[in-house]
């Protein structure tokens, strides 16, 4: 027992804020659970590791797209070959072909109904989803491209210190700029 509470102290932990949150918002596999998600995206943050550890195919195939060597120790003999062949370089695994999906997922509509804040948020990442009807494209949810132009900041010529004693001089007006805020509301009123 002291052998494992050893191995317990040994384990670091990561800090669970806004910037880990957004980095598992942002990953690039929307069918993935939230906590599962975090772990792969705390992975990231720590890289370089030796592997990292899942038995979960769908949260194992979102850390090899992050580019994280996946193990799974402890899988029966047949499944450890299956597992290790998956790892070679060079080879193309299922996982390996998850940037297809990523490129452009397909999800019937009751999947996009039942998973709308996922698929929402990985557009939102850039991915773009074909939404399907038995199995016939009907609709393409894409990012928004956004051509805002850059704002541009001029500084003031003159600080704020040079004019903050200043008086404003009257604009010389018959009523007050009160009462003529007052006379427009009246004039919207029905």
């Amino acid at each position: 027992m002291a052998r494992a509470g050893d191995l317990v102290d040994a384990i670091g932990l990561l800090p669970l804020d806004r910037a880990l949150l957004l980095a598992a918002g942002a990953l690039a596999e929307p069918a993935l659970r939230a906590l599962d998600s975090i772990h792969v995206a705390a992975a990231v943050d720590v890289a370089p590791l030796d592997g990292f550890v899942s038995y979960d195919e769908r949260q194992a195939a979102a850390a090899r797209l992050a580019g994280l060597r996946t193990v799974s120790p402890g899988l029966p003999p047949a499944r450890q070959a299956s597992w290790a062949r998956s790892q070679a370089p060079g080879r193309l695994t299922p996982a390996g072909l998850i940037w297809l999906h990523v490129a452009m997922k397909t999800v019937k509509i009751a999947e996009l109904k039942d998973h709308l804040s996922a698929h929402l948020r990985a557009v939102e990442a850039g991915a773009e989803v074909e939404v399907t009807d038995r199995g016939r494209p009907i609709a393409r949810i894409v990012p928004v491209t956004r051509s805002a132009p850059p704002v541009r900041v001029i500084p003031p010529s003159r600080g704020f210190q040079d004019i903050r004693d200043r008086q404003r001089v009257s604009a010389g007006w018959a009523i007050g700029s009160t009462d003529l805020l007052l006379e427009e509301r009246q004039e919207r009123r029905p």
